[in-house]
Parts: structure tokens; C-alpha cells; sequence
């Protein structure tokens, strides 16, 4: 990859970063029944800071690794069939699963006035949009930089992200609809 290119895609994400992040904070309004910010009653504040937590020493404990693996790819020369600035970026991805996923199970996700359909609707537009955004780049310049995984492949993993974390809102809602369930057949 040229220098120029590596700098267009560093300016790209962060460009990118501060423009998600704005249009979050608006469209964050939208998904709610009362069009107000979120709102979390007090077990679901702790839902959240535990999982904040989890996905913190997560990312702590992989980056502990990395480390570890950098210095012994340098020390022997290895290739690595991954761009080594491309691994944090994967890390922050599975952290920000691991801490979705488990407020999405212990109930903590969506706050006491979201509307549930919306913000699936939102997330799986959203994990679509950027897997469909992967594939272009894929089929224009393809995922390898220099035979290695690049950058061009964060938008297909962004997007994969996505769809994981409305997978586990999907099986989530069929969980609790299936105890529902059960709880109907036991009141009968």
C-alpha cells in the first residue's frame, strides 16, 4: 500500500469515526419511544458497568498478547498473513461484541424507553450496509495489501460485527419469548 493510500484510509476512518459518532448521538433520540436519551433503570446500570468491565480486561488480556506475539514475529522474522496495525483494530471489534453481548443476555442493552424493533432494524441496516461496503472494496482492490490482510477488510469485519450482535438480539428475543411461554403453561 502507498503511503498516500495508508494516510487517505487513516483520514477515512477517523473522518468517518467523528461522522458516526454525530449521527449516533441524533439518530440515539429516534430509537426511543419518548425521543430522549436512553434511559437504564439501576440493574441495568449494573448489567452495563460490568459488561464495560468484561470487555475491558478482554481487551486488556488480548492486547497482552498481541504484544507478546509482536515481539516474537519480529524477533524471528516470521510472516504474518495480517497487517500488525490491523490486529488492534479487530481486538476493539470483539471487545465491543463481548460487552454487547453480554448486556444483550443479562438484559442491559436496550434501556426502559428504546423500541426494540427500531434499534434491530437500525443495527442490522447498519451491519448490512457495511458488509455490503466489504465486498466492494474486495471486489475493487481486494482485502490483501501486500499479501497480507489490510485495512480494506475493516469495514466487511465492522459489518460482521453488526450481524453478530443482531444475531444475539434475535436469540435473545426468542429466549425470553420462549420463557414466556413456559410461564403461560405454568399459570394454566
Amino acid at each position: 500500500m502507498s503511503k498516500a493510500t495508508a494516510i487517505g484510509y487513516a483520514v477515512g476512518l477517523a473522518v468517518g469515526i467523528i461522522i458516526g459518532i454525530i449521527c449516533l448521538r441524533f439518530a440515539f433520540k429516534r430509537l426511543n419511544t419518548d425521543k430522549q436519551n436512553t434511559k437504564y433503570d439501576e440493574r441495568q446500570i449494573i448489567v452495563r458497568g460490568k459488561a464495560y468491565m468484561l470487555s475491558f480486561w478482554s481487551l486488556v488480556i488480548m492486547l497482552a498478547i498481541y504484544s507478546v506475539f509482536c515481539t516474537f514475529v519480529e524477533s524471528y522474522d516470521l510472516f504474518v498473513p495480517i497487517q500488525t496495525s490491523l490486529i488492534p483494530v479487530l481486538m476493539i471489534l470483539v471487545s465491543i461484541v463481548i460487552n454487547c453481548g453480554y448486556c444483550i443476555f443479562n438484559d442491559g442493552y436496550f434501556g426502559v424507553n428504546s423500541e426494540r424493533k427500531k434499534w434491530y432494524s437500525s443495527i442490522t441496516i447498519i451491519g448490512v450496509a457495511n458488509i455490503v461496503i466489504g465486498l466492494c472494496n474486495m471486489l475493487n482492490n481486494g482485502f490483501m495489501e501486500d499479501g497480507k490482510l489490510g485495512f480494506p477488510f475493516v469495514n466487511f469485519a465492522c459489518g460482521f460485527c453488526f450481524v453478530i450482535v443482531g444475531i444475539m438480539i434475535f436469540i435473545k428475543d426468542r429466549i425470553d419469548k420462549n420463557e414466556e411461554d413456559a410461564d403461560e403453561e405454568d399459570d394454566l
